[in-house]
């Protein structure tokens, strides 16, 4: 709330809301395409190298793990009512289920629900409607909202401490229940996702390098952010790492990233775009369905259009998005679900770190350089203006 009604009272904003926005919708299909090309191309080397063995581009082995999943997963049970007469679900339209899913019906409700989608909706709006009200009558709420964003901050921050704890037991939890037939279908898969998820680090990771002091010495000063996104998989848990940075260390103007970092992170999923995008043309490959434009196509705005769906989402929810993708290709998810929720405890923390650090790389695009460092860029400019005393006046 206090992000999006600062920005809309911030004056110049009607300059600097089009370039984020711009910049965010190219990222978001930048990362669909990412993932559109390194699945297309995953999987034109497999049919080649199943080419050149004379046998199919997915194994035997594979089938039969992904099987073996659901199997294990359903109880291998299948129990139905003989006398049991169904009623057929009352008919809603597309608009009537969006607006359930969006609005609250009490907003407390949500909170102690954690419905985070409901919650991201009543924020923004309460936030559109702090940036109409006049300053010198909306300024204590924001004041009140910012001070409590700052001692949640303070906790969090105490709380990362035991995190290197909380991360051995989880990893640990994750492997001893993952079996070998998991384990056979995540090689397939699992590569594919963790390269696109390297690949968009990297380009982010120049973009901010190139808009500060340099590649490393960026990665070094995000560190912080990069084990609490690979340790928590939350990324509103790793905002206040992420807003630290950008503002001490990188020294961006610290109102403006308070505004937009927050409202990037919260709406561009750019992570679960490149992931929608990979699986899906991994289903695709598993039904021999076939790599035509057509198809590709509806996968490259599909997957954009289930990751800006996905906001507000987590875990088994975000996963169950993959079916607005899927619903159009006429396949089915349920069959591959199960092997995404076992596999999702090691994909989650780089969709999460791809989220946030995308998400600073727009910001430092958008805004300008740091001032320490146009400083430095200026350096030699000011040094040659600078004429030397005459004699007279050093004698004097």
């Amino acid at each position: 709330s206090t992000s999006v009604g600062k920005l809309l009272a911030l004056q110049g904003i009607s300059k600097l809301l089009p370039k984020v926005l711009f910049f965010s919708v190219f990222a978001m299909f930048f990362a669909s395409f990412v993932g559109v090309l390194i699945g297309f191309s995953s999987n034109m080397i497999q049919q080649h190298y199943a080419d050149a063995n004379q046998s199919s581009a997915v194994s035997d082995e594979l089938l039969l793990s992904i099987g073996q999943i659901v199997h294990d997963n359903q109880g291998g049970e299948l129990k139905m009512e003989l006398h049991t007469i169904e009623e057929a679900e009352p008919v809603t339209s597309i608009l009537t289920n969006i607006f359930t899913l969006l609005v609250p019906d009490n907003i407390f409700n949500a909170l102690s629900d954690g419905n985070t989608l409901q919650i991201l909706f009543f924020a923004i709006v309460v936030g559109i409607a702090l940036g109409f009200v006049p300053k010198e009558n909306s300024s204590n709420i924001i004041h009140l909202f910012e001070s409590l964003n700052k001692v949640f901050t303070k906790i969090i921050r105490g709380f990362i401490f035991l995190l290197p704890f909380g991360l051995c037991s989880l990893i640990a939890a994750n492997v001893s229940q993952v079996g070998e037939a998991a384990l056979a279908a995540m090689f397939v898969l699992a590569p594919q996702v963790l390269f696109a998820m390297v690949v968009l680090f990297i380009v982010s990771s120049l973009i901010i390098g190139a808009r500060t002091d340099g590649f490393f010495s960026s990665l070094k000063a995000f560190k912080p952010t990069i084990i609490t996104a690979i340790g928590t998989a939350n990324s509103m848990v790793c905002l206040p790492s992420a807003l630290n940075v950008m503002q001490k260390k990188l020294n961006f103007d610290e109102e403006r990233v308070n505004l937009l970092l927050p409202f990037i992170v919260s709406l561009c999923r750019f992570g679960p775009i490149a992931y929608f995008a990979l699986t899906a043309i991994f289903v695709m490959n598993i039904y021999d369905a076939p790599l035509n434009v057509s198809n590709l196509s509806i996968v490259f705005f599909g997957a954009v259009v289930a990751g800006m769906a996905s906001a507000g989402t987590s875990g088994v929810t975000t996963l169950t998005l993959l079916s607005v993708v899927l619903s159009q290709l006429q396949l089915p998810i349920e069959a591959v679900l199960m092997l995404f929720i076992v596999m999702d405890p090691i994909i989650a923390p780089f969709r999460v770190l791809v989220i946030v650090h995308v998400s600073c790389a727009i910001v430092a695009w958008v805004l300008p350089k740091p001032i320490d460092q146009e400083d430095d860029d200026n350096t030699g400019d000011l040094e040659s203006e600078i004429k030397p005393e005459p004699e007279i006046l050093k004698a004097a």
